[in-house]
């Protein structure tokens, strides 16, 4: 047994009337649009994927490591403009974001590693959806952190639509922030973020994951508490 699995163990049951606000505040989310999505007319991720799949097309996906920010547009650029000569396709691409990205504003510069995107505003968080090929694609230290509400609200204003990775919330530790219902709070609010956009412009994927996710965490700490299910 992990440490957060230790502490979800020693939890009560979480007060849930915070995600009224969580739910307010994301209806005023507007859901970027990446520039794959802009060149190829594609109203939304979801839409395109359907598309590829009732067409029996193989779509495929790739992990770019990138050890800078500018790093990252160099290497994209370069990307799109081999595609473009080779005449191949990749459909969506995947980044390995700096680990504090996992944690709260206020101590993340400290815990910066290096060598890995690390995004200071929202502009950052935009540039993953600069390729006209593809679509960008996060998961580790994303939902699931402590800094869930502020990864999932900027990744969605930037463009991306397919958010990982939930299962984190149980498996992962962050000893930097020990805090175990305030990182519960934050997940929970991060999926709230995502619920109310509009399905078309969301993974059905993401949805699934998180109504089951936010109900396994609901009974995982009522049981904990000796309460019903």
């Amino acid at each position: 047994m992990n440490t957060m699995n230790e502490k979800l163990a020693a939890l009560g049951r979480p007060d849930s009337s915070f995600l009224a606000g969580a739910k307010a505040e994301a209806k005023a989310l507007t859901v970027g649009r990446t520039e794959f999505l802009k060149a190829t007319g594609w109203r939304s991720e979801p839409a395109y994927k359907k598309a590829m799949a009732a067409s029996g097309q193989f779509m495929y996906h790739y992990h770019l490591c990138c050890e800078s920010n500018e790093d990252f547009r160099r290497q994209m650029d370069r990307f799109d403009e081999l595609l473009e000569e080779k005449n191949l396709h990749l459909d969506r691409f995947g980044v390995s974001i700096d680990p504090s990205m996992a944690l709260p504003r206020d101590i993340r510069a400290e815990n910066r590693q290096g060598g890995s995107l690390y995004f200071e505003s929202q502009a950052d968080w935009d540039m993953l959806g600069m390729s006209r090929r593809m679509q960008p694609h996060l998961g580790d230290n994303m939902l699931g952190s402590p800094a869930s509400v502020e990864t999932v609200s900027c990744a969605l204003k930037a463009g991306v639509t397919t958010i990982g990775n939930l299962s984190q919330f149980f498996g992962w530790d962050y000893p930097q922030f020990p805090d175990t219902a305030a990182r519960a709070k934050a997940t929970a609010s991060a999926m709230a973020c995502v619920l109310p956009v509009p399905l078309q412009y969301t993974t059905a994927t993401l949805f699934i994951v998180s109504f089951l996710s936010y109900a396994v965490l609901d009974a995982t700490v009522r049981r904990a508490s000796g309460q019903p299910d």
